[in-house]
């Protein structure tokens, strides 16, 4: 009689399975994505450090994509941008989980200390160690791609011939950010 494995992975997600007849025991998992425990609000201070050398403010109530906005310093930002927040906590979680994250690289830190960066794949960081109980801070710096921003250089023969046919993609932090158990 044949046994079959299945297996489900999230969009990037990878796993790596060892098969060993030597140990004895249960197969265990590792769960990430478990109930919980806070969302945290804004209002969220973002400061955009855009690739021209150029760096503006701005606060927000809530995390949405800035891509495909109307506006147009927004829209064609490419560079780096920090989210800063505080929040309360009671100190419980283990994970941190950003809804949405489109394209780009991810840092995050937890009261002044590194969480852990997301390339691709599922953006979810082990925070248990840097809660506290009470006042915490966040920060997010989330690096874009340059296509948008490319996209706008219109005396740039180069960038328009590049950008042929491109449409404007979503780019930013989008959504919540939750903390899980």
């Amino acid at each position: 009689e044949k046994e079959y494995l299945k297996i489900e992975l999230m969009p990037l997600q990878s796993l790596l399975l060892v098969f060993d007849n030597q140990t004895d025991g249960e197969c265990k998992t590792r769960e990430i994505l478990q109930k919980e425990v806070l969302k945290i609000e804004g209002p969220w201070q973002a400061e955009f450090i855009h690739v021209n050398g150029n760096m503006f403010v701005r606060t927000f109530n809530s995390l949405n994509e800035f891509g495909t906005s109307e506006d147009a310093e927004l829209n064609s930002f490419a560079g780096t941008v920090k989210y800063l927040t505080e929040f309360i906590s009671d100190g419980k979680g283990k994970w941190l989980k950003l809804e949405e994250v489109n394209k780009g690289i991810t840092e995050i830190y937890i009261n002044g200390e590194k969480a852990g960066v997301n390339w691709y794949g599922l953006p979810v960081f082990r925070i248990d160690n840097l809660l506290k109980t009470g006042k915490n801070s966040i920060e997010i710096i989330h690096t874009t791609l340059l296509s948008n921003y490319v996209m706008s250089l219109k005396q740039n023969p180069s960038a328009v011939r590049w950008t042929t046919g491109y449409q404007k993609m979503p780019a930013g932090i989008d959504g919540n950010v939750l903390i899980l158990k």
